[in-house]
């Protein structure tokens, strides 16, 4: 009897983990999408003398869904204009990413939606930091 019971919820554990890697993936999907997205406009909007102008807000919100997907290599190559943030991605520092974005909203206000996925980012960099001390 006890047996079936750990099995039981041991068929639940991996179901649960099962779907948060699912979730994860769609999210990833969606982010990549939408860093697409944006590219695309940019690329469309340079060339109008209207729209070049919102060209860096909106590579910055291609470049907050990269962050999103917690893929450092992919913000280094997409956004030269936020390296200190894939900086901090990339070596892990909590600190020095909590950091560049302080600095960045100090010259340019972040509006909420901004706010919400870069502490998405920041919270997965605390999650990968941790997983690592869990190896060691």
């Amino acid at each position: 009897m006890e047996r079936r019971r750990w099995r039981v919820e041991l068929e639940l554990w991996l179901a649960s983990v099962v779907a948060e890697e699912k979730r994860r993936e769609r999210e990833n999907r969606e982010y990549q999408e939408a860093t697409e997205l944006f590219e695309e406009i940019v690329r469309k909007s340079c060339n109008n003398n209207l729209l070049k102008y919102s060209v860096r807000g909106i590579l910055l919100n291609a470049g907050i869904c990269q962050l999103c997907r917690g893929d450092p290599v992919a913000i280094n190559n997409s956004l030269e204009r936020y390296q200190d943030l894939a900086a901090s991605m990339d070596e892990g520092d909590v600190s020095k990413f909590t950091d560049a974005i302080k600095e960045f909203d100090s010259m340019t206000r972040l509006d909420p939606w901004k706010t919400t996925l870069l502490l998405k980012a920041k919270n997965e960099l605390k999650k990968r930091d941790d997983d690592e001390d869990d190896l060691t």
